[in-house]
């Protein structure tokens, strides 16, 4: 069960739980695309972008992680490149703006991290967009210019 709050008052709030479920799985062209559009990733791409070439990333990579609501939505994705001996690299991480907050990114990026190999042997690393330097940060990613590790091998 994932966790978020809700019901906003003078008296405080309530936590509302929900199940999400949590896969490697490949998805399709369109519902990568219709994810990627929803969160605002390519809000400030300039190149245009279609389903296609987002579908050819997704099916180039080896290994992708859904996460999805409990009516099937795809509510959170992570795409990765990695080697499964040593490094992993997260090309692609995207929350519906209605999961935001809700721990999804961060269960993704461990899913990954835990399918590619694992914290002792997998650095784990990808490139921000500036506004997600934070919550990189805030999950315990350390900052190197542009590029963040999860690095306990070393």
């Amino acid at each position: 069960m994932e966790c978020g709050l809700g019901l906003f008052s003078s008296w405080g709030s309530i936590m509302i739980c929900y199940p999400i479920r949590y896969a490697q799985e490949r998805i399709g062209h369109e519902e990568a695309f219709d994810l990627l559009v929803r969160s605002g990733l390519f809000d400030d791409v300039t190149v245009p972008l279609d389903a296609g070439v987002v579908g050819q990333a997704f099916d180039g990579s080896n290994l992708v992680v859904t996460a999805r609501n409990e009516a099937g939505r795809l509510i959170g994705v992570a795409r990765a490149l990695t080697d499964f001996a040593r490094h992993c690299f997260v090309a692609t991480l995207a929350v519906d703006p209605t999961a935001k907050g809700q721990g999804v990114g961060r269960r993704l990026v461990e899913t990954v991290h835990d399918m590619a190999g694992g914290r002792d042997r997998i650095v784990l690393f990808l490139y921000s967009a500036p506004e997600a330097v934070g919550f990189y940060e805030h999950i315990g990613m350390t900052r190197e210019t542009t590029v963040f590790s999860l690095n306990n091998v070393s």
